[in-house]
């Protein structure tokens, strides 16, 4: 599978602006905190060696170094790599970042992995299972992943795309396609069938007026999903 997987120019167009926490990526400054909480608290990221997966400009990558992760980080977007290596080196931090797909990453590399990490990306892709089946290629046995995404819902439909793109412009306009929204039954089926147990999953919920970001049991727009990989 090529970069034919993934939208690359809609991710290119926005480089300049990861950021930006007040511009058209504020909303990804605002969940990182509590999507970190949730992914340390489950694993403890010190002195792990973690893949984050569509890691964009690097808000969560960094996230993760400033907890001593030892990151490596890849987007498919070569000008929003180069911002985020930039971002990083001002902030005196040490990330390896590639420009490159987890697939092709996974096919020319040896490194495993004792964390995986892919916020905010499988939604944006045509083939999710392609990206889990690398994941199982390059994490260690016990090893965890975690992801976040948006279920196929109404509610999803609703609140993703027709108010936060077209009633409030809350993101940039054509951000989502419906018909990419993953269920939290699909994701699941796809991991199993690779290895992957499922530990947990739980809602990210995000209030938009007052700025509120919480973990939620409600599952019909935003999710995260921790799982181990046995092998």
């Amino acid at each position: 599978m090529n970069s034919d997987n993934i939208d690359t120019q809609a991710f290119s167009k926005h480089a300049d602006s990861w950021w930006d926490t007040n511009g058209e990526l504020k909303t990804l400054h605002l969940i990182n905190p509590v999507r970190l909480n949730y992914t340390n608290n489950a694993c403890n990221l010190d002195n792990k060696r973690v893949l984050d997966v569509g890691c964009g400009g690097g808000i969560f990558s960094e996230a993760m170094a400033r907890l001593s992760a030892k990151v490596t980080a890849l987007d498919i977007s070569e000008p929003v790599i180069q911002m985020a290596r930039k971002h990083a080196e001002d902030e005196d931090l040490k990330i390896e970042y590639l420009a490159t797909t987890i697939e092709e990453y996974a096919s020319n590399n040896q490194a495993r992995f004792d964390v995986i990490t892919c916020m905010e990306m499988l939604e944006h892709v045509h083939d999710p299972v392609s990206v889990i089946a690398s994941m199982a290629d390059i994490i260690l046995p016990g090893g965890d992943i975690f992801l976040s995404t948006i279920n196929r819902t109404l509610s999803a439909y609703a609140k993703s795309i027709f108010i936060a793109e077209h009633l409030i412009n809350l993101i940039p306009k054509q951000t989502h396609n419906y018909s990419q929204f993953i269920k939290p039954s699909e994701l699941s089926q796809i991991l199993r069938s690779y290895g992957f147990r499922v530990i947990d999953i739980t809602g990210l919920k995000y209030i938009p007026v007052i700025d509120y970001v919480s973990l939620t049991n409600d599952l019909s727009v935003n999710y995260m999903l921790h799982a181990k990989y046995d092998g």
